[in-house]
């Protein structure tokens, strides 16, 4: 059975419109190929992408190939920033059936891909009718389905029990990606001051993709007062605009209200990179900002679950403990459950992040950063 929205009828239809297309390009010399990457992700996912983008922009040049990438709008000019991009188009939205058909079909007929990368754990119907007609036609598999994906792709890359670099590696060498991986440096943005100090400061992100996910706001604001009695004068709270009115508790709960900023939705993605990259060190849960952070190098320490344990976190070696420091529940049982945890579902905060204290926090802090309590006299 087919998911969603893919028709049998529909799907057979675009299956032929596009071996009718491949022949045809085929007829055309000395043509640029056309690579399409569908990658629906969150923030973290693309800044920890990056480095690979870089090894697929390097393998196939704009020379002979165009990348066009399918992403979420919000998420463009981060994409744009890297160059790697020659066309960024947004996620379609339908708007009933009779849209989705002509959607469909217009895409079928004028936009011809020899090779269709999907990145995201959520499979597109419109990739299928391509199938096996490309010359690679690639899936990065986590989370099983009812249906046979191996009937629409001709390479599966099944990662459900890899890291995250893991899987973007096993990704881009099926595509047939041989370079070497190389750190990718986010280039300088242009610096906006938001009132707070040019460097030194601590930033703390209190948001997540979920509310479960978020530490809670009375132990934010305690870690808050205990980084400035030891002399972390300045802090600043970012996250989505979803996350301003908690932060704004957070920031007024804290003895020193003044000495705290709330940059929360206040900052594009550009300038909240710069942000994160001029800060000291950086407290956050397990999100999207930790992840921007330990790619400048910032020192980072991430309240970490169980959910995607072994997948993001905890860092690779020549990371972890030196930049990154993930901070478990110390009797952490639950790994790898993608935050579907029957017995976690309902609680407000998934237990395997409210059990992390704020001591635990704090001393990890104070161990990274090599901060003793003689020293903060």
């Amino acid at each position: 059975m087919l998911p969603g929205r893919c028709n049998p009828f529909i799907m057979s239809t675009g299956k032929l419109i596009c071996t009718i297309n491949r022949i045809i390009y085929g007829l055309i010399p000395k043509r640029k190929k056309h690579i399409l990457l569908l990658k629906n992700d969150a923030l973290g996912d693309w800044i920890i992408f990056l480095p690979y983008f870089a090894a697929l922009r390097a393998h196939f040049p704009s020379s002979g190939y165009t990348i066009t990438v399918i992403a979420a709008q919000h998420f463009h000019p981060v994409i744009r920033m890297t160059g790697y991009a020659d066309q960024i188009w947004d996620l379609i939205h339908y708007k009933g059936k009779i849209h989705f058909l002509f959607t469909r079909i217009r895409l079928w007929l004028f936009h011809y891909f020899d090779m269709i990368i999907v990145g995201s754990p959520i499979p597109e119907d419109y990739t299928y009718p391509y199938g096996k007609n490309c010359i690679a036609t690639l899936r990065d598999q986590r989370y099983p389905f009812q249906y046979d994906v191996e009937k629409f792709y001709k390479h599966v890359i099944y990662s459900n029990k890899t890291s995250i670099h893991e899987r973007y590696l096993q990704l881009i060498r099926a595509a047939g990606v041989s370079e070497e991986i190389q750190p990718f440096h986010i280039p300088e943005g242009k610096k906006t001051s938001f009132g707070i100090p040019s460097s030194g400061y601590c930033v703390i992100c209190t948001g997540a993709s979920h509310s479960g996910r978020c530490w809670e706001e009375e132990k934010f604001s305690t870690l808050a007062n205990k980084l400035h009695e030891y002399g972390i004068t300045y802090i600043v709270l970012v996250s989505g605009p979803e996350e301003f009115e908690r932060a704004e508790r957070i920031r007024k709960k804290c003895k020193n209200p003044e000495m705290i900023t709330n940059l929360c939705g206040k900052t594009s993605f550009l300038q909240l990179f710069d942000v994160i990259r001029h800060a000291g060190f950086m407290v956050s849960n397990e999100t999207g900002p930790a992840h921007v952070a330990a790619a400048f190098g910032v020192k980072t320490f991430i309240i970490c679950g169980g959910g995607d344990y072994g997948s993001f976190v905890p860092y690779r070696p020549e990371m972890e403990g030196k930049t990154v420091f993930s901070i478990f529940r110390k009797d952490q049982h639950c790994f790898r459950c993608g935050w579907q945890n029957p017995q976690c579902r309902n609680e407000k905060i998934f237990p395997c992040i409210s059990d992390i204290s704020v001591e635990q926090v704090f001393t990890k802090i104070c161990e990274g950063l090599n901060i003793t309590e003689k020293s903060s006299k």
